[in-house]
């Protein structure tokens, strides 16, 4: 049916060129009848005991498949069933990957043609003097394959032994690199394994600094035209692969490395390649996209434990990931990628296992119902550390209380006595009158979330003298066997202090910040406490054996960090507080209240991946404002509404510094764009069953013209979104344009969504009025 954007019925009377819609959709379901698939991974055709078979095809020099140039191989090593086939370089070629056939899509296959050897995985080395060594799968090695196969599945299993550290006159070591490639039965997905034994001789015999696999090479169609990928940061983001100039190296977990997958898609074919780590335990490691020459090129690079620096009186001499990398293939597009990664996280990773928000009593009601943030003054850079003064912060707060007339949470930013960003983390006493002032705030309704960083310790603070700071803070090592000196990391910011950064495996660390939390909650009662770093700047590996910790790799930071966010949860819970921390790497789900998204919404090709992962498990809030943003009220409008059908808590604008949200929601002639702000936040109350406990799926199809406003991206005046929650759809729009409306027609096919042909459904309009009853159908109508 046509969806014509109509003005919305509002308490107050708007202006006649004034078209703001905020209109949500029920779809319903009306009998039991309906077989809910949406989200859950579909069982394929029984398994083909003969199509799953392992061959090794010999070929002539010179001679040329369909889809692949053999030109510098003698033979394919072909591991396949009736989802997907993967071929190998034979010994020839070092066993690299060279082919990913998607079965179900007309055999499309994801790697170009290209006559270099494809790699699949690279190592570096490092001797006692610090001499380092790459080696690949095709240095010379002895190089062997061999095919198993049980009722679950097959594998092949490869690997080099002997091998020679380089060319001409360079030593041989009695390594052993294996990877081991399972293809489970009627699956389009492979499980990639990897195992490094040294067999040390001498004490001088390098040891395995880093290792780079599994690699994908020559990745896309020869053209590109109709290629996408998804990369891991924030939400997610969509390049062409053209558009990705440089490599991108994203550190897991982090703001750049939100969750562990890669999504590539050919839209002609409807085929994708996924390209994920599934690991549960939130290991470091660097998920690397890079375009090239000849195709899109992916791998992950692994730091190992303890192969390097001796703990406990030994080295370790093999190193296994210690977890599966998964690659292969399915049909449809990118959200169909997040089923597959959605999945194992529901099953396998630590940070889910509290379950959906919905259900954690270690976040308060008053949390999960929140629309709308401020923040005391930030706007990038250095802080006007006056702004946090209660006199100048205080009654502005009470200000916008009574603008937006209901309740918000306020991010307090310079409450601490030293300017900002130095002398972390000594913050105690508080500013004067800031007790009162919170008291304040919290009686009017605003809740009071004050900034501290969980990361970085001022080398000049007095904690840092008094408690030994050295003793506890993450400290780097050369690459080479065996250091014998470690440095201690120095970062500054714009406030050109020196920082170290406070070793999360300590005991010291989680407690200093989790202590600190505490003194917020029981003397100055605020509602919660913002962590600053610990959910957006990556690990930094630490060598130093005193921690306890493994050293070099591992997953020690993020369990760290684990420690002190949980033990600030502990201590926010006797207070009905939260714990909420910078950027939304995935790993902290289960220790937080929610995530500020400032990266998550920093990118104009925001693709929503998180969102369709993790919606109902997470909450999300905040976003950049700057300036520009108040040149005209459209432009604010559409970043409350992106906020809006993307789920997220809104607003987070500094009422105070250079930032002019203060000026622009108290001025008369903005009216109109706060009406649409409270038109959002009541919505988001209306239809928080799916904006805070569903999960976001794939848009509609939208046929028509579509206006768009231009400020520092271009974005649809029509923000748009869908969201699924049990057997019920809910459909968004938000109309941001304040100067004109539109005409579109949507398409809307229930079995697209999970549901029988054959089941009834109902198509409802919500409004703040009430619930009316738009049209009947069946699963397979198409409305």
């Amino acid at each position: 049916s046509e969806l014509h954007q109509k003005e919305h019925e509002t308490h107050h009377e708007m202006k006649t060129n004034l078209a703001f819609l905020s209109l949500f959709l029920f779809i319903i379901l009306r009998d039991s009848s309906c077989q809910k698939t949406f989200g859950q991974t579909l069982k394929g055709p029984e398994f083909n005991a003969e199509s799953d078979l392992l061959e090794e095809i010999d070929l002539k020099y010179g001679e040329k498949s369909e889809s692949f140039d053999f030109k510098s191989r003698k033979s394919v090593i072909v591991l396949e069933n009736e989802k997907v086939s993967f071929s190998f370089a034979g010994k020839e070629g070092g066993y690299g990957l060279v082919q990913i056939k998607d079965k179900s899509q007309a055999n499309y296959n994801h790697l170009l043609p290209s006559s270099s050897p494809s790699i699949l995985w690279t190592s570096e080395w490092r001797d006692v003097e610090g001499l380092g060594y790459n080696v690949d799968n095709t240095y010379p090695s002895v190089k062997n394959h061999v095919l198993s196969s049980d009722s679950k599945g097959s594998t092949l299993t490869f690997t080099w032994s002997n091998i020679t550290f380089g060319l001409y006159d360079a030593p041989t070591f009695p390594t052993v690199v294996k990877i081991s490639v399972f293809l489970p039965k009627g699956s389009g997905l492979a499980k990639f394994s990897l195992e490094v034994d040294n067999k040390r001789r001498s004490e001088n015999q390098p040891c395995l600094w880093s290792i780079k696999s599994p690699q994908l090479n020559f990745v896309g169609a020869q053209d590109g035209k109709h290629d996408s990928v998804v990369i891991p940061r924030g939400f997610g983001i969509k390049y062409t692969p053209d558009q990705v100039t440089s490599e991108a190296a994203l550190p897991y977990p982090s703001s750049g490395c939100t969750y562990q997958f890669f999504s590539f898609c050919n839209g002609k074919a409807s085929s994708c390649l996924y390209y994920g780590a599934h690991d549960g335990n939130g290991y470091t490691k660097l998920l690397v996209y890079s375009k090239q020459n000849s195709g899109s090129h992916m791998h992950i690079t692994q730091t190992p434990m303890d192969t390097c620096a001796v703990r406990n009186g030994k080295l370790n001499e093999n190193y296994k990931t210690p977890w599966e990398t998964v690659i292969g293939v399915h049909s449809g597009d990118h959200y169909n990628s997040s089923n597959i990664y959605r999945e194992f996280v529901m099953k396998s990773a630590v940070w889910t296992k509290k379950g959906p928000m919905i259900n954690r009593t270690d976040v308060p009601e008053w949390y999960k119902n929140v629309t709308l943030w401020f923040n005391t003054g930030w706007n990038g850079g250095v802080l006007n550390a006056s702004e946090g003064n209660p006199a100048v912060a205080v009654p502005k707060l009470l200000k916008l209380r009574q603008i937006v007339g209901a309740p918000f949470t306020v991010h307090y930013y310079c409450w601490h006595r030293f300017p900002f960003d130095s002398n972390y983390p000594d913050y105690f006493p508080a500013k004067q009158g800031w007790l009162e002032g919170v008291a304040t705030l919290e009686a009017a309704g605003i809740h009071v979330v004050p900034y501290i960083n969980g990361r970085i310790w001022d080398y000049n603070s007095p904690s840092f003298i008094k408690e030994n700071g050295m003793q506890h803070i993450s400290k780097n090592s050369a690459p080479r066997l065996n250091p014998s000196t470690l440095q201690p990391y120095n970062e500054n910011y714009g406030s050109g202090q020196n920082f170290a950064i406070g070793c999360p495996g300590t005991k010291y660390w989680p407690k200093k910040i989790s202590g600190i939390a505490n003194t917020l909650f029981s003397t100055y009662k605020t509602s919660g406490v913002y962590i600053d770093q610990v959910g957006s700047a990556g690990p930094k590996a630490c060598s130093d054996p005193s921690h306890g910790h493994t050293l070099g790799g591992g997953n020690y930071f993020s369990q760290g960090d684990n420690n002190l966010l949980s033990s600030a949860l502990g201590f926010a819970q006797p207070h009905n507080g939260i714990i909420v921390t910078e950027d939304n790497a995935e790993t902290y789900m289960a220790s937080l209240s929610g995530y500020l998204s400032l990266v998550a919404y920093g990118n104009c090709q925001l693709f929503p991946m998180y969102q369709s992962i993790y919606g109902g498990y997470m909450h999300t809030f905040g976003r950049y404002f700057i300036n520009s943003d108040y040149d005209h009220p459209s432009y604010f409008n559409v970043k409350m509404a992106q906020m809006f059908v993307l789920g997220s808590q809104m607003g987070w604008a500094g009422v105070g510094g250079n930032n002019p949200i203060y000026s622009f929601l108290t001025n008369p002639s903005n009216s109109d764009s706060i009406q649409f702000l409270r038109d959002l936040m009541d919505y988001r109350v209306i239809g928080g069953n799916h904006l805070k406990n569903g999960r976001l799926v794939k848009p509609l199809s939208i046929q028509g013209k579509r206006n768009t406003i231009v400020s520092d991206c271009t974005r649809d005046a029509v923000q748009h979104s869908v969201w699924i929650n049990g057997l019920n759809v809910g459909i968004f729009f938000a109309n941001a344009d304040n100067e004109s409306s539109q005409s579109n027609t949507a398409t809307f096919i229930g079995t697209s969504y999970g549901f029988n042909e054959s089941t009834n459904l109902e198509l409802k309009k919500v409004t703040r009025g009430g619930t009316s009853v738009v049209k009947t159908f069946k699963g397979n109508q198409q409305i």
